[in-house]
């Protein structure tokens, strides 16, 4: 069961992908809040999408302990990302994605999701072209 308050899974449950979806965004949004509230320097739109979404990823990467709910954090990633930061950016998602899946069996971790969660998961993977 997920706590709202405290922002966490009690007990062992898996995080699903929309939960981890919503973390990410709503640091995404908080970062783009606190930018309003202070002074930007950001020299492009480019620079303020990259700060905004490490930001973002930087507060959610330290809680998923999970393969599954590492790969999703990746994915999402990359996906929200959609190529607009630098490239050493997106090598390193790529680079974490493979390492992930080089300690285990991506259609064994699949298996473990309900139908509806994997099948917006995977659309994610098709779109980054990973094949399961």
């Amino acid at each position: 069961m997920y706590d709202f308050e405290r922002d966490e899974f009690v007990g062992e449950e898996r995080v699903p992908y929309k939960v981890i979806q919503w973390r990410f965004l709503n640091n995404y949004y908080v970062f783009g809040r606190l930018t309003l509230v202070g002074e930007s320097d950001f020299k492009t739109i480019r620079d303020a999408h990259l700060n905004r979404i490490v930001f973002a990823y930087q507060k959610c990467e330290k809680i998923y302990s999970r393969p599954i709910e590492k790969l999703m954090l990746e994915v999402l990633t990359s996906v929200l990302d959609a190529g607009r930061s630098q490239d050493i950016f997106e090598k390193t998602r790529r680079e974490k994605i493979r390492h992930i899946l080089g300690n285990g069996n991506l259609a064994e971790m699949l298996l473990c999701l309900p139908d509806d969660e994997r099948r917006s998961f995977e659309a994610d993977l098709d779109l980054l072209k990973i094949t399961y």
